[in-house]
């Protein structure tokens, strides 16, 4: 069982990384600090709220897998809008004749590598 708990943490932590790689590309060069402040706070504002909800849950008497079963249906419900909120497919600049990749932040840009150049 703790081997399994240690294997959910490295692939939680594992796509942090990505995410805010995600992140700081959508923002784009002008504010990739607020795209991963807004990011951070929402993995936040999810912490404490599945952390209030557990205690309330337990606090009306409610077992333990209760809690679970809980958590396991809030994560249901973030996966089906995450699914079913339209993402931003579309390239910038695409549609008003642009160079592909105009406006997104280089591969060599600080934001996105942390060195600088």
């Amino acid at each position: 069982m703790a081997g399994l708990f240690c294997l959910l943490g490295a692939a939680y932590f594992a796509t942090i990384p990505a995410l805010n790689t995600q992140m700081v590309a959508a923002a784009g060069p002008s504010s990739p600090t607020m795209a991963l402040t807004v990011n951070n706070s929402a993995f936040c504002v999810g912490i404490a709220l599945g952390s209030w909800l557990g205690g309330v849950l337990l606090a009306h008497g409610r077992a333990v897998p209760s809690v679970a079963a809980a958590g396991a249906a809030l994560t249901a419900a973030a996966l089906l809008l995450a699914l079913a909120t339209p993402g931003r497919r579309r390239r910038r600049g695409a549609a008003d004749g642009e160079p592909h990749g105009a406006g997104r932040p280089q591969r060599s840009d600080p934001a996105v590598t942390g060195r600088p150049r």
